[in-house]
């Protein structure tokens, strides 16, 4: 068990609940998943957890808690983990330490209780409803043959199985889907019971059943019918989250055998065809979507960006016998390049750059990220990964990434506006005045992490290419954008550039020149 739980006590008790420290002890145990909204939910703190060892009073509780200890107990069952109690929450050492065993906490429980429509501790789990019109009416009809049988009558406005075009209010985002923090919530925890705002359904590994469909369904089958092809994203459409969700944890973290057998199911829609990317790759691009949906959910402390995340690969490294540093798997010289391919979206929190990880990571960037290099078929690494040196702790990283590639030289010449010079390049606009070539923002274009002033240098290095069967099969050439810090060949990423090779090839821009360089 967890190092503390809040046991409830038995089913029917009236005690009060109260913060027990397991010590090694044995048993089985609940999960809540929920948002802490803008309030405080009541902590524990090192101010008062001898008064919660002694007792947590229900009337205390926020509703969310007081009904998840309802649940517990008409469960039959003692335990539950609730973050904001059982980790002590001015205490650094002990938030690391039990942030860091988080993903075993869920891993290893028996059911997360899932509060979706919960925007705060005050919302609660449970809500008033009309089961007329929520649920579906069972009839007893004669068949065609004469014998009876049931069937199940209900409105589209009710069914799970609603499809998106008549998108209803029952499927609209979940409060609790946006959060960043419960992505791993959901992705480790092996069966999640979800209090929706009109209904109640059940996830596990075998199956889902969704009270307003009431027959029970094949875990594959929702996973087939619901999971959509990144390159259409749903707005938050739950039974989507939830399908990406399911197969993630069929493939990485709960496989039935000793490797994942199931192909990908989703994957070739859109971009990628059959022997597009090697066997070895899926891990690295599925990662790649964990990531993106991560970043497009909120975090109100974006220092957090690699702790909250760390659960999943934490979970999933022995699964995939890979090693992984800072939102990035190392294991490869391969899986180090697949990892550089990331671009930040259009939607930032702010233009500085988060002090947490190196600038190649993409933990380092507020804000989403998406995965264009994971678009390229038959992918060729163009980077060679010399040597990586590095150091983290719980909650940030730093490194050194030594690689030898080749680069062009480049300068910011306005607003989204972006150049290729003759070498060397200069930091003075005016300096002899070097020959520029236009680079044109619709064909190439160039997305920044980070603010640049006007008549900043830079440099496009070369990190991949492949085709894009979406553009007709055409090859593209994926490049960071660097700028170089001080005298020293060192450099640090400021964006991510897509070029067509033809015009990367032009004979009249000026030669690439190979260089090793330094990446911080």
């Amino acid at each position: 068990m967890p190092s503390r739980v809040i046991d409830v006590g038995p089913c029917g008790a009236s005690a009060e609940p109260y913060l027990l420290e397991t010590s090694g002890l044995t048993g089985k145990y609940l999960t809540l998943s929920h948002c802490w909204g803008g309030g405080q939910p009541i902590r524990t703190t090192t101010a008062n957890i001898q008064s919660h060892r002694l007792q947590v009073k229900v009337s205390d509780l926020p509703r969310t808690f007081r009904e998840a200890v309802q649940v517990t107990r008409m469960l039959g069952f003692r335990y539950i983990w609730i973050d904001s109690l059982c980790i002590i929450q001015d205490d650094t050492k002990d938030w690391e330490a039990e942030a860091a065993l988080m993903h075993q906490y869920y891993k290893l429980s028996l059911l997360t209780i899932a509060a979706a429509d919960a925007s705060s501790g005050e919302d609660g789990l449970f809500r008033d409803r009309d089961r007329l019109r929520n649920q579906p009416c069972e009839l007893v009809i004669r068949g065609l043959n004469g014998s009876l049988q049931t069937v199940y009558a209900f409105t589209n406005s009710m069914s799970s199985e609603l499809k998106r075009s008549g998108l209803s209010d029952s499927f609209k985002p979940f409060p609790l889907y946006s959060r960043a923090w419960v992505l791993q919530e959901q992705v480790l925890s092996p069966r999640i019971l979800t209090y929706a705002r009109d209904r109640i359904f059940w996830r596990c590994q075998e199956a889902l059943f969704d009270e307003r469909a009431p027959l029970a369904k094949r875990i594959e089958g929702f996973i087939s019918g619901d999971k959509i092809s990144n390159i259409v994203r749903m707005a938050g459409d739950p039974r989507s989250t939830d399908a990406t969700v399911a197969e993630l944890q069929q493939n990485w973290i709960f496989p039935a055998g000793s490797a994942p057998a199931r192909a990908r199911l989703s994957r070739n829609i859109g971009y990628h065809k059959e022997g597009c990317f090697l066997p070895e790759d899926r891990f690295l691009i599925d990662w790649g979507d964990i990531v993106q949906e991560y970043t497009e959910r909120s975090m109100t402390f974006q220092t957090d960006k690699l702790i909250a995340i760390k659960g999943i690969a934490n979970a999933a490294a022995p699964i995939v016998s890979r090693d992984y540093f800072a939102g990035l798997w190392i294991d490869s010289h391969r899986s180090i390049t697949m990892g550089l391919l990331w671009s930040s979206g259009r939607k930032k929190i702010g233009h500085q750059r988060l002090d947490i990880a190196p600038s190649w990571s993409w933990a380092s960037t507020p804000g989403e990220v998406s995965w264009p290099g994971h678009w390229l078929c038959q992918l060729e690494c163009r980077i060679r990964i010399l040597e990586l040196k590095k150091f983290e702790t719980a909650t940030r990283a730093s490194a050194e990434l030594v690689v030898e590639t080749h680069l062009r030289a480049g300068r910011k010449v306005g607003d989204n506006a972006f150049a290729i010079v003759d070498w060397p390049p200069t930091q003075a606009a005016d300096a002899s005045s070097p020959r520029t070539w236009p680079v044109d923002r619709l064909t190439t274009p160039v997305i920044l992490d980070e603010s640049l002033e006007n008549t900043s240098s830079i440099w496009f290095a070369e990190v991949a290419a492949g085709k894009v069967h979406v553009q007709g099969d055409r090859k593209d050439l994926h490049c960071l954008v660097l700028v170089e810090l001080g005298n020293e060949p060192t450099y640090r990423r400021v964006g991510y550039s897509i070029w067509q090779e033809s015009i990367w090839m032009n004979m009249e821009l000026p030669e690439t020149k190979k260089m090793r360089l330094k990446v911080v």
